[in-house]
């Protein structure tokens, strides 16, 4: 929904570079007063500082996001993709073209639906640019560090001075029938430079071209290795568990502390050690190490008020080569939480790491790596000792009783149990004729037939009644088979409608990143320049004019682009009742009307209420409804944490980089009115003595 907003915020510029292109046509086609001329120079330098202003939004917005990689790395075989390629042989065969995809055992490390989706368009673009009778191969090659996928083709070629910008924006003319916009090949190289950006790990993602005029291209592009990359993974996996055991323990720690005032040195520690933690989650890392060296502080004066002379206290770094004072405590049988002490060494460690202090973060590390060793070092071996000792004495003897009655058990069995089993053993082959019909291959109805056919007239009551319990429950079995299968065909069916919605989604939202970040980085310079060509006025009027035609035929052709992508899906309009959308800390003023239902999407509804949420510092919102009509539900949102003015009412949906939460709201409304055909939906502030309220109105489902 987000990339829905700033398809918003990019159409909103269509209408300025209009007025400005109209300006410059009137000021060349009629001969106006120069005061008038004036005006018009003035309002193009207003539109250009407004084109300016929008695109600032859209720059912050995209660089708000940087760090949101929405890739799914994993480890897959290279295979498991080729055999979905391979599944588009049938397009190839139709233009009279040998598609052949070589067996591979080659792993990478990567997001398996953007490699698919790069194959396919380096697959899709062979196959448009080949004749009939030609060849198109994929196949791939590993190296130590890499896996390179190629996909050569028998075509025509491509010129040099042409190969050389391949994958740079531009429309692509081969011949007469095939014709793109190269947005294609841009993508699969945005692909690749957010691979880069990820991790040093990806370093080796690359993507090239080869070519020759009359012979064919190859298309290729690198990944790292699957099988490299484990340790890693369970290096992070080690790590993470590791962080996790020791938060259980500090949280052990805060519940059993007693906070008298002797200990008021630790639960000050514990304070600062969890100040240092969230630190580090925000990315604070010096304000860690501030947090960190307060805790120590704390820790020192609580070890010199159990040891008034003593000379070990805790240091942010020190010789390798002493013993750490903290090992000391725990060799002196210190009675502190060594808890503590492990989170903070801990926390410090990684903002030195972030910070690129190494000798502070070596100590840190090796002080945490000793005192985690000593700590967690088992002190019951000898209690562990005894008891396998008498776990031995116990075994003898157990040994002895078991022989005294494995003696016994023969003659108990004979008159206990053997009898007995004689004279049920005929009617037990009949339950085994009975067992054997149930396992066989049979259908139901011919085991029923079967069973029926076995005489149970002799039976004793308890067998008849297992025989009869048998059919009872062979008939509820057919029914319930035939539910199942039923019910786990048609889950199947929505498990791969969903997969295979999120897969086009992220795709689709890849693309639209790229198509943005052209869209900033291609048209951002003509604003600026236009603005500079209006001082000279009539003597750079004609450049002011081509500039600004460009301008709009490049911006137009890109926001198209982009257009397209946010056309391809649609969201969810079904029924949802309105105490689904709300989060939990939202309040109703009138409960009674929660039954109440609208149109839209259910998660995207959700969304908007967790955003407002957020705006309002999370506190509690209330909720009131108000039924207007029988089409439409207004919802006032009261945000009490939220305080504007009658001018930031106003602005609050007009793009900017600190609104950019509203805008998305405003664009999940506009899209449930628009799902809904229902047009009178909308969102917008009120300032009141008690906060800022949101009027929301959606549109109203029908009561079933």
């Amino acid at each position: 929904m987000e990339k829905r907003a700033k398809m918003f915020l990019v159409n909103a510029l269509n209408p300025l570079i209009d007025r400005m292109i109209r300006e410059i046509a009137r000021l060349k086609q009629t001969n106006e007063t120069e005061e008038l001329r004036n005006e018009r120079y003035t309002y193009i330098a207003e539109l250009t500082d407004n084109i300016n202003n929008y695109n600032n939004v859209l720059t912050q917005w995209i660089q708000l996001k940087q760090g949101e990689l929405s890739l799914h790395i994993e480890s897959f075989p290279l295979q498991q993709v080729f055999d979905v390629v391979a599944r588009s042989r049938m397009g190839f065969q139709l233009k009279g073209i040998e598609l052949n995809i070589e067996k591979t055992h080659d792993v990478v490390k990567a997001d398996r639906v953007l490699t698919l989706f790069m194959i396919n368009t380096l697959a899709e673009n062979a196959r448009k640019f080949t004749d009939h009778g030609g060849k198109v191969e994929i196949a791939s090659h590993a190296t130590e560090s890499y896996v390179e996928i190629s996909v050569k083709d028998t075509g025509k070629g491509i010129k040099p001075d042409a190969l050389s910008h391949i994958f740079d924006h531009k429309i692509i003319v081969d011949s007469k029938e095939s014709h793109s916009h190269g947005y294609g090949l841009m993508n699969c190289n945005g692909i690749i430079n957010k691979y880069k950006k990820v991790s040093k790990l990806f370093s080796v993602c690359s993507i090239g071209a080869k070519s020759k005029v009359g012979e064919g291209s190859t298309f290729y592009f690198r990944l790292p290795k699957g099988i490299v990359r484990t340790i890693v993974f369970l290096c992070l996996m080690f790590s993470s568990a590791s962080s996790f055991a020791i938060d259980s323990g500090v949280s052990r720690h805060k519940n059993n502390t007693s906070h008298s005032a002797f200990l008021r040195e630790l639960d000050l520690a514990n304070i600062y050690a969890d100040s240092a933690y969230y630190s580090n989650i925000n990315g604070n890392y010096k304000q860690t190490l501030a947090f960190a060296d307060t805790c120590r502080y704390y820790l020192n004066k609580y070890y010199l008020r159990l040891r008034p002379n003593g000379h070990y206290l805790m240091r942010r770094i020190a010789d390798g080569n002493m013993i750490p004072a903290e090992v000391q405590w725990l060799h002196e049988n210190l009675p502190t939480n060594y808890s503590i002490i492990l989170d903070i060494r801990n926390e410090s460690a990684v903002a030195a790491l972030a910070l690129h202090d190494w000798a502070l973060y070596r100590y840190n590390n090796n002080v945490y790596t000793l005192l985690f060793k000593e700590n967690s070092a088992d002190k019951n071996l000898g209690a562990y000792c005894s008891m396998m000792q008498q776990s031995e004495s116990n075994k003898n003897v157990a040994i002895v009783l078991l022989i005294v009655l494995l003696l016994s058990i023969v003659p108990i069995y004979y008159f206990m149990y053997y009898r007995h089993r004689f004279r049920y053993q005929s009617y037990l082959d009949n339950i085994q004729t009975i067992n054997n019909i149930l396992l066989s291959e049979k259908t139901p109805e011919e085991k029923q037939k079967d069973i029926n056919a076995i005489s149970t007239t002799n039976f004793p009551n308890n067998l008849k009644s297992i025989t009869q319990k048998i059919i009872k429950a062979l008939n509820k079995s057919v029914e319930n088979h035939k539910a199942s299968a039923t019910n786990i065909e048609l889950a199947k069916d929505e498990l791969r409608k969903m997969e295979f919605e999120a897969n086009k989604l992220h795709v689709s939202n890849n693309i639209l990143d790229n198509c943005f970040s052209t869209l900033k980085h291609e048209t951002m310079y003509f604003p600026s320049r236009i603005s500079q060509l209006v001082g000279a006025k009539d003597e750079e009027l004609n450049a002011i004019d081509e500039l600004s035609v460009y301008y709009k035929e490049l911006y137009s052709l890109l926001s198209m682009q982009a257009m397209r992508q946010v056309s391809m899906l649609k969201p969810v309009c079904k029924r949802v009742e309105i105490k689904e959308i709300l989060d939990k800390k939202t309040q109703l003023s009138n409960p009674e009307a929660a039954h109440l239902s609208v149109l839209g999407d259910p998660d995207l509804l959700k969304f908007m209420f967790e955003l407002l949420q957020k705006q309002n510092k999370n506190e509690a919102i209330n909720i009131e409804i108000e039924n207007i009509s029988n089409k439409y539900l207004k919802l006032e949102a009261h945000m009490p944490a939220l305080n504007l003015s009658d001018e930031d009412c106003i602005n609050l949906f007009m793009p900017s980089a600190e609104h950019i939460p509203y805008m998305v709201c405003r664009q999940i409304v506009r899209e449930a009115g628009e799902a809904s055909n229902r047009h009178r939906c909308g969102i917008v502030a009120h300032n009141t003595p008690n906060g800022t309220v949101l009027s929301i109105i959606l549109a109203q489902a029908k009561n079933e």
